[in-house]
């Protein structure tokens, strides 16, 4: 956890019924999850582009990865304008809702599209393969503040050996759990909420006056609000509809 004195992210989120919530999150926090990115999906391109405002969570996640690796941050052309075709590599991060938004007008050519945020629909990764089928997908889950995941997979076509639902598995610094309505956890193949905590995750929230957290949970310990399942392997899956 940061000193009082150090400086913090607040990273707001609805919160569902009781509320906004915000999350606070430090700079070893952005550290790990940059370095992961970097790990898995590899050193950004020269241009990263982003779909929404400069200081969204996507935006801000794909400052981090770009400035690391010595690259820019790029906003993504107004519809319709020309497609960048000079030879100069680049990326985007999208949240699927964004992505979903944008593709079928996208006006850049990435070699590699990094969702983050919920869970990917099955329809949104064969529409990616079908109009760019040489472009890699990665998809991070990061279901409360939208910028640092919980967990991480390579997306590959539909019809893959993959369930439609799958999340991936835990990214480093992370400690993900399946857990039930009274705080128990669940075994690989049950049903319950997926809960993490870390030293890659926010490491504080903020609720309303009058909104606590249940008692069961742990000072640092986050709720997706998502049910999910351990599968075999190690990663999860969704329960449900998200």
């Amino acid at each position: 956890m940061s000193h009082p004195r150090e400086v913090a992210f607040l990273m707001l989120f609805g919160g569902g019924p009781e509320g906004p919530v915000g999350y606070l999150t430090d700079h070893r926090a952005w550290r790990l999850a940059t370095a992961q990115r970097i790990r898995a999906a590899g050193p950004a391109p020269h241009r990263v582009f982003v779909a929404g405002p400069p200081a969204d969570p996507r935006a801000l996640s794909a400052m981090w990865w770009a400035f690391a690796c010595g690259g820019s941050l790029r906003a993504l052309p107004d519809t319709g304008a020309p497609a960048a075709r000079d030879g100069m590599p680049c990326a985007a991060v999208f949240s699927p809702e964004e992505y979903d938004a944008v593709m079928a007008t996208l006006p850049i050519r990435p070699r590699l599209v990094q969702l983050l945020g919920g869970p990917v629909p099955a329809a949104l990764v064969a529409r990616h393969f079908a109009a760019l089928p040489g472009t890699r997908l990665r998809a991070d889950f990061a279901p409360v503040d939208g910028a640092l995941p919980w967990t991480s997979r390579e997306v590959g076509p539909t019809g893959e050996a993959v369930s439609p639902g799958a999340l991936g598995t835990a990214v480093p610094h992370v400690r993900v759990r399946v857990l039930d309505r009274n705080g128990r956890h669940q075994e690989v193949g049950r049903e319950g909420e997926l809960c993490a905590a870390g030293d890659a995750l926010p490491f504080d929230a903020v609720r309303r006056p009058g909104h606590s957290a249940p008692a069961w949970e742990e000072s640092a310990l986050l709720r997706s609000r998502v049910s999910v399942r351990r599968t075999a392997d190690g990663g999860f899956e969704l329960a449900g509809p998200a």
